[in-house]
């Protein structure tokens, strides 16, 4: 199940990885940590447990490596983020196949993901409008002043000098 992205949101994910997005970031990867249906998710796979897990997965990916890259700002951007979440159903699909229960589980999980990015985005996008909303009703105000000024100044007659 995948939603689809809107443009706004792809434009979120070219920019730069800032205080704000950080915190709103770190929100939602504390939100499927302390979900104890994401458990499977939270710490890296225990080669000692699973030993051919990294001859097929080259690139894993874990929740709380997610929020340690996060706490030690090691995102420049939020796209870097988006993709380690990314990694994370990505492996287990691969690894478990995507019938298994746990495959099902990490797709869920980004279902869950893709619906919070999309919040994320729409919060996003309010918070631009009410800046430029706010902008809009300045330059309404200062051109009124402007206006007011222009109807108080005096007209001379100017005459013509020959």
């Amino acid at each position: 199940m995948k939603i689809k992205k809107s443009r706004f949101y792809c434009e979120m994910s070219l920019s730069r990885m800032n205080k704000d997005m950080k915190q709103k970031c770190l929100k939602i990867v504390s939100s499927f940590i302390k979900d104890p249906l994401f458990e499977l998710f939270v710490n890296r796979v225990k080669e000692s447990e699973i030993p051919e897990y990294y001859d097929i997965i080259k690139e894993p990916m874990w929740l709380k490596e997610i929020q340690g890259k996060l706490q030690n700002q090691k995102y420049s951007k939020f796209s870097e983020f988006v993709y380690d979440m990314n990694l994370i159903w990505k492996n287990a699909v691969l690894f478990n196949g995507e019938e298994s229960e746990v495959a099902q589980l990490a797709l869920f999980m980004e279902y869950r993901f893709n619906l919070k990015l999309k919040n994320l985005a729409m919060s996003s996008q309010e918070k631009y409008l009410s800046t430029l909303t706010r902008l809009a009703e300045k330059i309404n105000r200062y051109s009124q002043y402007l206006q007011n000024e222009l109807d108080h100044v005096p007209t001379n007659n100017i005459s013509n000098r020959d």
